[in-house]
């Protein structure tokens, strides 16, 4: 879903950039560079025709001159996580289909290579996708040191199916520590722009940030009997980063994952909502509660998330209570009466633009869930779908049966983190 306000105008030309400057030693050689990127922006805040430049000299007025001598961040030293050893792997994933494509947006080759070969830091591995199947096998074949630095040119489904492989993997005995640089190029960035990346120019920069924090991984027990439709992954489980949904917000997912929505990039969310939105009734009985309250009773509960992050877009303040690194779900839903007030529901669906605002709203219920998590309950007859990071789960006959949602305190062999936040 996008602002319901039309986006403003795109700078006209192509627009320089910092990107980071490097003073330090390399080998035994003192190094001084300053780096910034040319590159023109769409409507929609994407950065196209990228052009790398090194100690370009200061030129131009005295605002542009202000701005090429401020640059974002000054660096010293190539972090640990960079160092490829017999018990570290850094891997660069890039899904190139996601997202809008690479059509002049190759960032790798033109920006980050540059600068990697520049800075020294060499033996990574460069993972092009080939199929919806690489980023899963990747996972399988590539993670498989103690320590590994996963740079990800994509969106949050391949964070899913990297996360849910490797910890499918009875395989691995050693304990594993898999850190994560989201660079947002997917359709969905919502743990790119929770971390703070806010595009890929950022998210190069962060790469080289020593700090790596704990990222929390929440898991989702299913029926027996539920199928992911979406991926090839399958379990009676999956683990999360981002939402498990049901209501409006799944079948929004489902509708921009169809092929009439799909060619329109993230405007397709905002297609999707009118197309439910036009719906004579909107309905999904359901009833959420833990071991110690009943947090929702059964009713027609028509928008149900259950949130790890604050932002699913990169205004969209969903759950502003959240922060990536903080082992913490929050459930948002919204009640029966929105399903007659189509006008308020528009309304409050659209408020997160305004810094969350949609939680004090007097109808929605939002909560922090504690330490026993939350199950979902339906009461609705026949099939459903909900929604985990975008993946979409079928459960037939779905009266009766739940879906319930834990907090880890430990991911046994493997761990995960996110660099520079």
């Amino acid at each position: 879903m996008s602002d319901s306000m039309p986006p403003p105008p795109p700078p006209e030309g192509p627009q320089l950039s910092n990107l980071f400057q490097f003073q330090g030693t390399i080998n035994g050689k003192e190094v001084d560079i300053n780096y910034q990127v040319e590159h023109t922006i769409d409507s929609n805040g994407n950065f196209f025709n990228y052009k790398l430049f090194k100690n370009k000299p200061i030129e131009g007025d005295e605002e542009k001159q202000q701005q090429q001598q401020q640059p974002l961040t000054v660096l010293d030293h190539i972090p640990e996580h960079l160092k490829v050893s017999p018990t570290q792997d850094v891997l660069i994933i890039d899904s190139v289909n996601s997202g809008i494509g690479r059509e002049n947006r190759d960032f790798f080759n033109v920006v980050m290579k540059p600068v990697l070969e520049d800075l020294q830091v060499t033996g990574y591995k460069y993972l092009v996708t080939e199929n919806a199947q690489s980023v899963v096998n990747f996972a399988k074949s590539e993670i498989v040191k103690p320590n590994t630095t996963v740079v990800l040119f994509s969106g949050d489904t391949s964070v899913f199916e990297i996360i849910n492989t490797v910890l499918a993997n009875k395989e691995q005995s050693e304990k594993c520590q898999v850190n994560f640089v989201f660079v947002p190029l997917g359709t969905g960035n919502a743990n790119a722009y929770s971390a703070g990346f806010a595009n890929e120019l950022v998210a190069l920069t962060k790469l080289f940030a020593d700090k790596i924090s704990h990222l929390p991984i929440y898991k989702a027990n299913l029926p027996t009997d539920a199928t992911c439709k979406t991926q090839t992954i399958n379990d009676h489980a999956f683990y999360f980063t981002v939402v498990v949904s049901w209501g409006i917000h799944s079948d929004i997912i489902i509708e921009a994952d169809s092929p009439e929505l799909k060619p329109y990039g993230v405007h397709r969310f905002q297609m999707a909502f009118q197309k439910i939105f036009q719906r004579p009734k909107i309905e999904y009985l359901s009833e959420l509660y833990n071991a110690d309250k009943v947090f929702v009773s059964s009713g027609n509960n028509v928008y149900t998330t259950i949130l790890a992050l604050p932002l699913v877009e990169s205004k969209y303040m969903i759950s502003p209570a959240s922060e990536i690194t903080e082992n913490k779900l929050h459930l948002l839903n919204l009640p029966d009466q929105f399903s007659a007030d189509r006008q308020e529901l528009a309304k409050v669906l659209f408020a997160p633009y305004q810094q969350g605002a949609h939680v004090q709203h007097p109808l929605v219920f939002y909560e922090d869930v504690g330490e026993l998590g939350v199950s979902l309950k339906f009461q609705q007859d026949g099939e459903v779908n909900i929604c985990v990071d975008g993946a979409i789960v079928n459960i037939p006959d779905a009266k009766g049966k739940e879906v319930k949602v834990e907090i880890l305190e430990d991911q046994s062999r493997f761990k995960f983190g996110v660099i520079g936040v």
